[in-house]
């Protein structure tokens, strides 16, 4: 080897063995490729499974033999892992937007007899040279002087309370992963995304300039449309605005994420064990918290609960009424706080709570009313002549009785969703409302007797909005399969406030009940035509579900009537309290 390429590998030894073994990497990648091409799976599909290969190849071979990073603690390991994947996500999705678009200008031609070879081997060099910077600078580097496990981070999480910045990075890097796993599965599986139709269809609707409910039939309320407008501002398609959405979804759930931990901290010297529930709740939910837009009000009213616990009640208020803008269940926690500040004769934050809330609302409503008065309370009256929908605790019921041959029972797909019909089911149908009406206010009643006054307990008030939104919840003529998103805050919250030795069951009784709501997907949607009656089995399946849902309601009323966990009992009981 002549002298001066001996210097250059010499002096640039990182430098050449990255080369080397990021072309082996691209031959890895070009070979899984290719023999998935040749086996029959679809050209994007292939590229998509080729690159999880090449990862996989890529992150032994930079680890061991080009940064030579060995010897690493089991913590730090897992965190270059974590930081590795987090990365060629990131360049992962890079590759699944370049490839198709050189596809789609002509690079896709067949090339040494592999179709797309080509487009995929210049995919391939972008994705090198952005993994090489990735990995000097971010995955391999040394641990920072605090010994920090995790290798880089921005500034203000370097400032931040460990615990807090360890919860958000574990939060991030975990949701990202499971966020492409679901996008990959949705754009290449047929399967239609509620927010790649019907949210896309309202922001195109409303990006070419016409209004809701009067130009167009909307059933949200005002600031849920403002946010399902938002995604398409920075998009150009129905997935790129599915992806934009998952974005905003990330960044409400991350302020979920510290909001549950700030509470946390206040009761217990382990919040970190809060933010942990609510990243468990949060995945089993993925679905769901990806592709509706239920999770924005449960945050808002996570917000709101948590300011209240700081006292800063201007910005609890604000926070409720804008969830209740969004969507409306959250306005059942107002009452609550009326509840607290009457008892404790603070009729000035009362008055003050009550203007916030009319102020913001009026505020909202009031282009859609000047546009058009007539239509602009459309999503108040959208489910007014409703039948009962077949989720609902209720419905179950009776479609087991039409099953059966009790009653008869007809099937019927309109307002979205699959309804029940028939001289029973609209009988009952009408009376849900009232029935519902009670059941909230029974909860009301019961907080009245029983709060304190003069010194309140946060897990009173919690427990209180819990068991109203429950009873709405349970009450209602629908009860579709994203409200499950509303208990993500107040499960995570419950499972640091109730003793320790309750909260593996609880924990596994709300599990439970979302496995059988995932199951009701595959078994009443999957494979039955919209309209068509549910089987047998489909129908135990949710009668069993909304028999656990009653189970946890009544736990959580009976956690309240007994005060279980009063504020400041957790800060000084080391026994009641689980290890992160």
């Amino acid at each position: 080897m002549p002298k001066e390429i001996s210097e250059f590998v010499t002096k640039h030894d990182e430098g050449v063995r990255y080369i080397l073994f990021g072309i082996l990497t691209v031959i890895v990648s070009w070979i899984t490729y290719a023999a998935f091409v040749f086996v029959g799976i679809d050209m994007a599909v292939s590229n998509i499974l080729s690159w999880f290969c090449a990862v996989l190849f890529a992150f032994v071979v930079n680890k061991i033999y080009v940064f030579r990073c060995v010897g690493s603690s089991k913590v730090r390991l897992g965190a270059e892992l974590v930081s590795f994947f987090g990365g060629r996500i990131l360049t992962g999705i890079l590759a699944g937007v370049l490839f198709p678009a050189l596809c789609a200008i002509g690079l896709g031609f067949t090339f040494m007899g592999v179709a797309g070879l080509f487009a995929r081997g210049i995919t391939s060099l972008v994705e090198i040279a952005l993994n090489y910077l990735l990995s000097k600078f971010l995955v391999f580097r040394k641990p920072s002087e605090d010994g920090h496990p995790f290798i880089w981070m921005p500034g203000f999480l370097k400032d931040m309370d460990p615990g807090l910045r360890q919860s958000i990075l574990k939060f991030t890097e975990i949701f990202a992963f499971a966020a492409v796993i679901f996008f990959t599965a949705f754009r290449f599986s047929g399967i239609d995304s509620e927010v790649g139709t019907l949210y896309f269809r309202y922001a195109e609707n409303m990006v070419s300039g016409k209004m809701p409910y009067s130009d167009f039939d909307a059933e949200y309320p005002p600031f849920a449309m403002l946010i399902i407008l938002i995604p398409r501002l920075y998009s150009f398609d129905s997935f790129s605005y599915q992806v934009a959405f998952g974005i905003l979804v990330y960044a409400f759930l991350l302020a979920g994420l510290i909001w549950t931990y700030r509470i946390a901290e206040k009761y217990t010297d382990k919040p970190g064990r809060a933010a942990d529930y609510f990243l468990v709740f949060t995945l089993v939910l993925l679905d769901f918290v990806l592709d509706r837009y239920d999770v924005f009000p449960m945050i808002m009213l996570v917000g709101s609960l948590y300011f209240f616990s700081r006292e800063k009640y201007a910005a609890s208020w604000i926070m409720l009424a804008l969830g209740t803008v969004t969507k409306l269940y959250p306005a059942l926690a107002a009452p609550i706080y009326l509840i607290y500040f009457i008892k404790k004769k603070e009729y000035g934050q009362a008055f003050k709570g009550v203007g916030i809330c009319l102020v913001i609302g009026i505020a909202s409503m009031l282009p859609f009313f000047i546009a058009d008065p007539e239509s602009s309370l459309m999503f108040l009256t959208y489910h007014m002549d409703r039948g009962l929908q077949t989720e609902a605790p209720v419905s179950c019921i009776l479609m087991l009785l039409g099953n059966l041959g009790v009653i008869d029972v007809s099937y019927i797909f309109n307002y979205g969703s699959d309804n029940i019909y028939g001289s029973v089911p609209d009988a009952i149908a009408k009376v849900m409302m009232p029935l519902m009406v009670v059941c909230v206010l029974a909860v009301y009643v019961v907080y009245a007797i029983r709060s304190k006054g003069d010194r309140e307990s946060f897990a009173d008030i919690h427990y209180a909005a819990f068991a109203a939104v429950m009873a709405f919840m349970l009450a209602n003529k629908v009860l579709s399969s994203q409200y499950l998103i509303w208990m993500i805050g107040f499960m995570a919250v419950t499972m640091f406030l109730i003793p320790r030795e309750k909260r593996s069951s609880t924990g596994w009784l709300f599990i439970a009940t979302v496995a059988l709501t995932q199951l009701n997907l595959v078994v009443n949607y999957a494979f039955r035509d919209a309209g068509e009656e549910f089987t047998l089995f489909g129908i135990l399946i949710l009668v069993v579900r909304n028999a656990l849902l009653i189970w946890l309601t009544y736990l959580v009323v009976r956690w309240g009537l007994k005060g279980v966990a009063p504020e400041g009992e957790l800060a000084g009981n080391d026994e009641a309290i689980e290890e992160v």
